[in-house]
């Protein structure tokens, strides 16, 4: 099983990725591929400046995959009783001049 989802973070100002992988598929690499697939096709869409990924602190090959597909670590948080590292990563550079692009495409 793996499940990916886009969607609003707890401060309901930025948007989230989310995922969730079978134990079976882990270390694999089918979660870099997968999310990475995700994030390509977000940027190409450019409805995103960035976007954002929580993850517990003690998940390591979590936190080492969310480095390795190009996200910064923004702040550490205590979430569900437990030690939180918050990612992010920017997606779009402009955002405003693709708008503008696409408003004359139309």
């Amino acid at each position: 099983m793996i499940l990916i989802e886009i969607g609003p973070y707890h401060n309901g100002m930025e948007q989230e990725i989310s995922y969730q992988f079978a134990p079976e598929v882990w270390g694999q690499g089918y979660a870099k591929e997968a999310i990475q697939a995700v994030l390509v096709f977000l940027s190409e869409q450019g409805t995103l400046e960035s976007i954002i990924a929580e993850t517990q602190k003690k998940n390591i090959r979590s936190c080492r995959l969310l480095e390795a597909l190009g996200f910064k670590k923004r702040e550490s948080l205590i979430r569900f009783h437990q030690p939180q590292m918050v990612y992010g990563k920017r997606l779009c550079k402009n955002i405003k001049a693709y708008k503008a692009f696409n408003e004359k495409l139309e």
